[in-house]
């Protein structure tokens, strides 16, 4: 009636060997494969890459699980559509509505050519970094400052992220005040063959600077745009256009930044007092 303990290691024996074997077949010799093929095709997708190896894994845990049912005599269940449905039904279901949802997204996202590991993103308010890692659940994106931010992937799917970096090319300004009586002629030429010299800064588009009034001043605005921008560099050329502009102004004799004047007007009134 009951089965000897003779039979049932036999089972269990078998099931383990069985199951690890077909995790292991999935694992170490056919998804390597398909990476090997993904990566051929899509050399600059590391996302896909690395979702095609976590999948991968996923895959043969199914069918480790499928080989275990199999080779323990309970096959039988996966014939069974209406249980099968019902165990789904039920992970979902366990698993939650926001893990199902960051669990699409994720594919969404693996999907999307302009969302890459090594990119920088940026999102919400002023948050941004390098994406390292598309996982199932969640991305993990590096900040500047070496932070490591955990995101869910429903909030990358569903909100605008920006690739500031994604073309090859990136424009950047810096701003300068000078007094209104200065020589804007020269204080443009300046401004322009300073930005024209600072490393990294693309010939072609040229830099340009434009004019606006500001409140009592001038404000010199110098374009430029950097090749091969990463965000670090964008920061540095920032920097040096900033530090070359100020010295070619002050070469050229133009004031930088003037406190601008203010004229007061109005009327002191002085009453005496009797003691």
């Amino acid at each position: 009636m009951f089965a000897s303990w003779e039979q049932i290691a036999v089972t269990v024996g078998t099931t383990v060997v069985v199951a690890a074997g077909a995790y292991l077949a999935v694992v170490w010799l056919v998804t390597p494969g398909v990476v090997r093929a993904v990566r051929a095709r899509n050399p600059r997708n590391e996302t896909l890459v690395n979702a095609v190896r976590a999948y991968g894994r996923v895959v043969g845990v199914v069918a480790a699980a499928v080989a275990a049912l199999v080779a323990s005599g309970y096959g039988w269940v996966l014939s069974e559509s209406a249980v099968v449905v019902a165990a789904a039904t039920l992970a979902v279901g366990v698993a939650g509505q926001d893990v199902f949802e960051n669990v699409v997204s994720g594919g969404f996202l693996v999907a999307d050519r302009n969302f890459n590991v090594g990119d920088w993103v940026a999102w919400g308010e002023g948050t941004g970094g390098v994406v390292e890692v598309v996982g199932f659940r969640s991305t993990r994106v590096r900040t500047a400052a070496n932070e490591i931010v955990t995101v869910p992937n429903a909030e990358l799917a569903t909100r605008a992220v920006r690739a500031p970096y994604a073309r090859g090319r990136y424009r950047t300004a810096v701003s300068v005040a000078v007094a209104h009586d200065a020589d804007l002629a020269a204080a443009t030429d300046a401004a322009g063959e300073a930005a024209a010299g600072v490393p990294d800064v693309a010939s072609s588009p040229p830099p340009e600077t434009l004019a606006s009034f500001g409140d009592g001043v001038v404000v010199l605005t110098v374009r430029v745009w950097i090749r091969e921008p990463t965000h670090a560099e964008v920061a540095r050329v920032e920097s040096r256009l900033t530090r070359a502009v100020r010295d070619a102004l002050a070469d050229a004799g133009v004031d930088a930044s003037p406190t601008p004047g203010r004229e007061l007007s109005g009327r002191v009134t002085v009453n005496s007092v009797e003691s």
